[in-house]
């Protein structure tokens, strides 16, 4: 209880977000895995990032000299070091910061990262999930260097899909499902992108493979039976819609549908 008592610095309470954060901060320090304990001082830069941690009651004279130091190190323990320095793996740190559904703190990390593959995909789809700029460029600018890196062409695909360039999506997909053909997640993709293009029958195909390799969700399962309908194979959708809704009861697209086909052959 500092407060009132000539403590120098301000005293403010913290909402649930940055609490979360620095719980992350904590358990991934030195690969050591345990939330704050109380009390725990935090000596945080003006981006938000953990210059220096603080067990126990510190004196507030050591948090004052270690504000106006020029330099900090990149540890925040003093000691004698017998070995070189170990360091924080903010990649590691970043990717757990987007995991706990902290994206701004994530993001303050992976730039501190190192910038190998592994981080930048992890950057970019937290970009992509964000729905903020800068995940395309990173994925194309990846998959130059390593033309068939699984994560770069699922994540650009899904990109491309979701602004409707089907043809360049698809493109992505059958490159995808060469590289990984018991992928069925990257059949579903595929089979979408080719609906965009007009190509029914051959994205009928997709999905039919799609569910050979255990995928089957309502969506799916809509998407096909409407395909078989396009294609004259009507008592094919009928069936799949019937099966479609006895798996997922009520299902508004599979409803609707089958009521459409059936009012097309009365």
């Amino acid at each position: 209880e500092w407060k009132g008592k000539g403590f120098p610095l301000q005293i403010i309470d913290v909402d649930r977000s940055p609490m979360a954060a620095w719980n992350v901060f904590r358990r991934f320090l030195f690969d050591y895995r345990e939330d704050l304990a109380l009390p725990t001082s935090l000596l945080v830069d003006s981006q938000g990032r953990v210059a220096k941690v603080y067990r126990g009651v510190t004196p507030a004279r050591v948090i004052l000299a270690d504000m106006k130091a020029v330099s900090r190190p990149v540890l925040p323990f003093a000691g004698v070091w017998l070995e070189k320095a170990g360091g924080r793996n903010y990649s590691e740190l970043a990717t757990a910061m987007a995991e706990a559904g902290l994206p701004a703190e994530a993001e303050k990390y992976f730039a501190l990262a190192h910038p190998n593959q592994e981080t930048r995909i992890n950057y970019a789809t937290l970009l992509m999930e964000q729905q903020q700029p800068g995940a395309e460029t990173i994925f194309r600018d990846i998959l130059r260097q390593n033309p068939n890196q699984p994560e770069a062409l699922a994540n650009l695909g899904l990109l491309l899909l979701n602004e409707d360039k089907f043809d360049e999506a698809a493109a992505l997909f059958e490159r995808l499902r060469a590289a990984q053909p018991d992928d069925g997640v990257a059949a579903e993709w595929l089979g979408l992108a080719q609906i965009g293009q007009g190509r029914k029958a051959e994205a009928a195909a997709a999905l039919e493979a799609a569910r050979k390799l255990g995928r089957e969700s309502a969506d799916l399962l809509n998407h096909l039976a409407i395909l078989y309908a396009e294609l004259g194979r009507k008592e094919e959708a009928s069936t799949l819609f019937r099966y479609g809704l006895q798996r997922f009861p009520g299902h508004p697209g599979l409803t609707a549908n089958l009521q459409r086909l059936e009012s097309m052959r009365d």
